[in-house]
């Protein structure tokens, strides 16, 4: 009886060791398969930024070869990004004109703004809501107002994309920036910028992109 005892036992802590064993293998293969799932995803939202960052470049390319052939004596207006190169094995940064866009110049100087915005919205952030709001005259100076806004499908489209990374967040500061003060442009323009975020002014909560208080030329 005591021999039958103690089988029964062994079998039973054998029993424990090895569901055991398999418990923690199961969970760690769990754990393995779900890491891959991650970075798969993660993988295939990169592909999708570099998809849309060429589809932008595209879009970017025709509309500057159109824009040299039919502006005439139209303004053109500089849309800047923002270069990286290496020199002497050193990562440095260079503003470049991305394309261009005409506007007639006898528009007012508000409706030359939003048909850059636009041109902007399209050709640089994939469609996205950026809007010219008002001029404000402030202390002597015209003041452009640009609300940037989510869309309503996406609440996280400029946050989650454009704002993320240093990268890509100092390459949309110098866009918005450096192409609404326009410092180059010798023609009727405004004194400085500010920028709105879902209709308020933008705060410095965000750690790779700065826009907020009042940008001057």
């Amino acid at each position: 009886m005591k021999r039958f005892a103690s089988i029964l036992t062994l079998l039973v802590v054998g029993w424990l060791t090895v569901g055991g064993a398999v418990y923690w293998w199961q969970h760690s293969r769990l754990q393995k398969v779900t890491d891959e799932v991650l970075r798969v995803k993660q993988s295939e939202q990169s592909l999708k930024s570099q998809v849309l960052a060429l589809e932008s470049d595209i879009a970017a390319l025709r509309q500057f070869k159109y824009t040299a052939r039919k502006a005439g004596k139209a303004d053109l207006l500089r849309v800047y990004n923002l270069e990286f190169r290496t020199v002497d094995h050193l990562g440095k940064e260079y503003r470049v004109v991305d394309f261009y866009v005409g506007v007639p110049p006898e528009l007012p100087l508000l409706q030359k703004l939003r048909l850059l915005a636009d041109k902007m919205s399209v050709l640089r952030f994939n469609s996205l809501p950026l809007d010219v709001l008002r001029i404000e005259t402030r202390a002597g100076k015209r003041i452009a107002v640009i609300g940037i806004r989510e869309p309503e499908n996406d609440q996280y489209a400029w946050g989650g994309g454009y704002f993320q990374g240093s990268t890509g967040g100092g390459i949309t500061q110098v866009t918005l920036v450096e192409s609404f003060l326009q410092r180059g442009y010798t023609g009727d323009w405004i004194d400085g910028v500010e920028f709105y975020y879902q209709g308020k002014p933008f705060t410095d909560e965000w750690d790779h992109i700065n826009l907020s208080g009042v940008r001057y030329r």
